[in-house]
């Protein structure tokens, strides 16, 4: 059940962020990867859900996993400040609403950092928001 926490957590963390109007608003969707072929052709800005770490967080009477995980911002905007806006936004959605998954309670999101860097093409930003989650089944 630990490592089954990670993808209960990634679908509620990716159904959190589409629904959100104000968010699909700012961008042109919300991945887990980019389909195939359309790397090239995915319209900017965009959110991929990134990198995870799954931790086992059991006590002697419950069963939890701690999850360290990563959300990526993609912008061809001019400076850091799309991909700053769309962060915020992503930290605000994950703090403010209740996570829930089938067969595990959320029962902390936490920000842990956040970086933005160019990317070696000179025109491309990335935005990596890092977020801390415990769950408990």
């Amino acid at each position: 059940m630990v490592i089954s926490a990670s993808f209960a957590l990634q679908q509620a963390v990716y159904e959190s962020l589409s629904a959100d109007e104000v968010l699909t608003e700012m961008v042109n969707g919300v991945y887990d990867c980019l389909p195939a072929g359309t790397s090239q052709n995915t319209a900017f800005p965009y959110i991929t859900i990134g990198d995870a770490v799954c931790r086992d967080w059991s006590t002697r009477t419950t069963s939890g996993s701690e999850l360290t995980f990563n959300i990526n911002c993609w912008s061809r905007q001019s400076g850091r400040k799309e991909c700053n806006e769309i962060m915020e936004r992503v930290n605000y959605l994950l703090l403010q609403n209740e996570l829930s998954t089938q067969d595990h309670a959320v029962i902390l999101v936490r920000f842990v950092s956040s970086q933005v860097t160019l990317e070696a093409d000179g025109c491309t930003y990335k935005g990596v928001l890092q977020m801390r989650a415990l769950l408990q089944s």
